[in-house]
């Protein structure tokens, strides 16, 4: 009877040590995740487990994309993070940014043809990127011929010779073209203004 009180009491005293130290790492987990949020931790010194939970990894992609090199392969493969970090961007300094991170995007997703759909609609040239079968897709190959006419070179050779998509390329020259000449309403420059000209004879 006594040891079977003992073992009650053992396995009692398990029990509460378990939930204490649960409970303590539920805790602690809670704080490492409140300080993420608040901007106190950064993702690289976050727990592993972390790290692996997409919105915490989609916070710190939009907070800093840079970080998206680093992601787990299969974070670099879900759409929302992926657009987060290449297509989400502004434009300027990010730019960078998104150049470096379109290196690193899972490989599998340039199978996918909204994505591809969005990208080469930033830049026409990520066509290269692409599978063989979406490079031979006319919707996006008229999408990047019409962002970048030097994406002609990516396409597939039955697109190079497409009609319309050799059309979307001469009309994107063209359009270069008269917007490079196309008066903008401001005086020439070629040296200081002459103030003192003054029709007439002194």
């Amino acid at each position: 009877m006594n040891l079977f009180k003992q073992g009650a009491q053992l396995v009692a005293f398990i029990i509460i040590i378990t939930i204490l130290f649960t409970g303590c790492n539920s805790a602690s987990a809670d704080l490492e995740k409140y300080e993420f949020y608040k901007g106190e931790r950064s993702y690289e010194n976050l727990n592993p487990e972390f790290q692996l939970n997409k919105a915490i990894a989609y916070k710190a992609v939009k907070d800093d994309p840079s970080i998206f090199q680093n992601l787990p392969a299969q974070l670099r493969g879900d759409l929302d993070i992926v657009f987060a970090a290449v297509i989400d961007l502004q434009d300027g300094a990010e730019d960078d940014s998104r150049l470096d991170n379109i290196n690193h995007i899972f490989p599998g997703l340039w199978s996918n043809k909204d994505f591809v759909l969005a990208i080469v609609k930033i830049n026409g040239l990520n066509l290269e990127f692409a599978t063989v079968t979406l490079k031979n897709d006319k919707d996006v190959v008229l999408v990047a011929v019409k962002q970048d006419k030097s994406a002609l070179q990516f396409a597939s050779q039955n697109l190079k010779t497409d009609e319309d998509v050799v059309a979307a390329a001469d009309k994107l020259t063209v359009e270069e073209k008269f917007s490079r000449h196309k008066p903008n309403g401001k005086p020439k420059t070629g040296g200081k203004p002459n103030g003192n000209t003054k029709s007439g004879s002194q």
